[in-house]
């Protein structure tokens, strides 16, 4: 992915002279050529704060473009991609810039951004061939993506042939299917050492694990002794790789050294503190697998069990969009509704498709008083939702019905939810504001009762039974 991102940055930095050509505001200012000056001497965060300088005094000049390209090489995905994104509003043939916004969305693990930003685009571009193979990759359709890259797998000397490689590999690694990751890179794991991990784990899948040995053996010498500049991380997987095969070979003493190797490489990663253990055991040095498993036991306990980090980092490669509603959430119960509701807007664009951003924004927008947006975003919540999401999307559109004096069809979403999850606590209070509207305070009690069963804590469905019990002791006392 790196080496994708690259090409797209470098050639949208290299594109600056078009980018100029093109800019509607006519002669550079001192303003963008300080920053230029900035960047050129290496000073990439004083030219960032430049260009921002520069975007603010005109949004619509080059420096948009400029400054997304300095973000994204920063890491700085998200900003890179809204201001890609803004700059493509205006300049829609800005194909480079139409590739690097893609690349950054991929680089949030937002596929559906990243498709939106491409939709159009032609496959006859090897570039944007391989972005869409990396879009498959990342959704897990494995097949897709041997379909969408097999046309740059036919020429070798293309640009996009090694990425066009490692995606294909990852896709049938993951699939299950390492004798095609052999077949794929048989030949091709002198390219980078990223294909020789690759073509190694196929092989020791597939039962080969003499000849998996043999093809990672050079890569590991070159990280054992210190002749690689391998990220630490990307070291410490070939080191505990080539661990693992050599145990497989029962070559125990020197699996040994190479799990501990990765140990050094990440000495914060419980997970290879456990494999030591475990390798050490079978080598039968006890004391020694007793220390590494103390190791091991004090990261988990610093850091939580190994099983909670697998889960959590799976959580979030899995589920991108849960960081940012947990930020909006956060910014809500800190009272600053406008700065959450900007989140979720900004999530909007990256995952389109995702009904959660809306729900919680229509959520926020009524607490806010914008009843009629609120009824917006939750009618936009129903329309994406599917399964577990949709009883939600449902009750926020009753809520929002509800705010808007239209408790009948309130009541008809809130019912709606209760057949799909009848445990929905949001949809149960609704219905019980909607029962006591219509003067059924019987209905009304035993909804409330039925919430105060599923969150015995509830303060407001206790609150709404102490105000049906204040109206009816008033109604008994004027009888």
């Amino acid at each position: 992915m790196k080496s994708l991102l690259t090409t797209c940055l470098l050639t949208l930095l290299a594109s600056a002279t078009h980018a100029q050509a093109a800019s509607p505001t006519g002669p550079e200012s001192p303003v963008y050529e300080q920053a230029r000056k900035a960047v050129e001497a290496g000073d990439l965060e004083e030219g960032i704060r430049l260009l921002e300088e520069e975007v603010a005094r005109d949004p619509d000049s080059r420096a948009l473009r400029d400054l997304a390209a300095l973000e994204a090489s920063t890491g700085r995905f998200r900003e890179a991609f809204f201001h890609l994104r803004r700059w493509l509003e205006h300049n829609p043939g800005d194909e480079e810039a139409r590739r690097a916004a893609a690349t950054a969305a991929l680089r949030l693990r937002r596929p559906d951004a990243a498709e939106d930003v491409l939709d159009g685009a032609s496959l006859e571009e090897p570039a944007n061939r391989m972005l869409q193979g990396r879009i498959h990759l990342l959704r897990q359709e494995h097949d897709a993506v041997v379909e969408t890259l097999a046309p740059l797998l036919d020429d070798p000397e293309g640009r996009f042939y090694p990425d066009a490689l490692q995606a294909t590999a990852m896709a049938e690694l993951e699939a299950g299917r390492p004798s095609r990751v052999v077949e794929v890179l048989e030949g091709e794991a002198q390219r980078s050492p990223g294909l020789r991990l690759l073509l190694g784990q196929g092989l020791y899948q597939s039962g080969e694990a003499e000849k998996a040995a043999d093809l990672l053996s050079p890569l590991f010498d070159t990280v054992a002794t210190g002749g690689s500049s391998l990220p630490p991380d990307f070291a410490a997987d070939v080191a505990a790789e080539y661990g693992r095969v050599l145990l497989a070979l029962d070559r125990r003493e020197e699996a040994v050294e190479a799990v501990r190797l990765a140990t050094e490489l990440e000495p914060g990663d419980a997970h290879a503190w456990e494999s030591l253990s475990q390798t050490l055991a079978r080598a039968g040095r006890m004391e020694e697998a007793k220390r590494a498993l103390a190791e091991y036991r004090r990261l988990e306990e610093e850091q939580g069990t190994a099983a909670e980090k697998a889960m959590a980092h799976d959580r979030a490669l899995e589920d991108p969009v849960l960081p940012s509603l947990r930020r909006a959430a956060e910014l809500a119960l800190q009272g600053d509704l406008q700065s959450a509701l900007d989140v979720l807007r900004d999530e909007m664009v990256l995952s389109p498709e995702d009904p959660r951003p809306p729900t919680l924004a229509s959520r926020l927008l009524l607490a806010r008083g914008s009843t009629r947006e609120a009824f917006q975003m939750a009618q936009r919540a129903v329309s994406l939702s599917r399964g577990e999401m949709r009883p939600r999307a449902l009750a926020a559109r009753g809520l929002a019905r509800m705010a808007s004096g239209s408790p009948l069809e309130a009541e008809s979403d809130f019912e709606s939810a209760l057949e799909e999850d009848p445990e929905l606590v949001t949809a149960r209070l609704g219905l019980a504001r909607v029962q006591m509207v219509k003067g059924d305070p019987s209905g009304a009690r035993r909804q409330l009762e039925r919430v105060l069963e599923l969150d015995p804590d509830h303060e407001e469905a206790r609150a709404l039974l102490r105000q049906l019990e204040q109206h009816q002791k008033a109604g008994d006392e004027g009888r």
